[in-house]
């Protein structure tokens, strides 16, 4: 239980920054809950859709049609001069994400996490 509740707050909080720049991943999780119990369980789950909302807003659109995935994949593969590939650029966390402590009003607390988010709302 609880992760449902996590891949929708990530799905309607992706589709809310896409339409009016702005998240409530704090506020959807409260709605959902009221609806049903468990929805997101632990603070790692919080933290994660937290962080999967943040990806998704600083990689903008990575999709790929899937008549150019083989191409796509080959170009990944390569290794530059400085013998690292275009799949190890691409999954580097960024280092302009500092980790931060997080207050989490909603579990009742703060902890240490790698988001930036420490509002329940966001400007992207």
């Amino acid at each position: 239980m609880g992760r449902t509740g996590s891949l929708i707050t990530i799905d309607v909080e992706s589709q809310r920054a896409e339409k009016e720049k702005v998240v409530d991943p704090f506020n959807t999780v409260f709605q959902l809950r009221q609806q049903r119990n468990h929805m997101v369980q632990t603070e790692a789950q919080y933290v994660f859709l937290h962080d999967a909302i943040l990806e998704e807003a600083n990689s903008g659109n990575t999709e790929v049609s899937v008549n150019k995935l083989n191409q796509r994949m080959r170009e990944l593969e390569k290794v530059d001069q400085d013998e690292e590939s275009g799949y190890k650029k691409e999954f580097q966390v960024s280092p302009s994400i500092p980790q931060s402590s997080v207050i989490c009003p909603y579990f009742g607390g703060s902890f240490i996490g790698g988001s930036a988010l420490v509002s329940a709302t966001m400007d992207l």
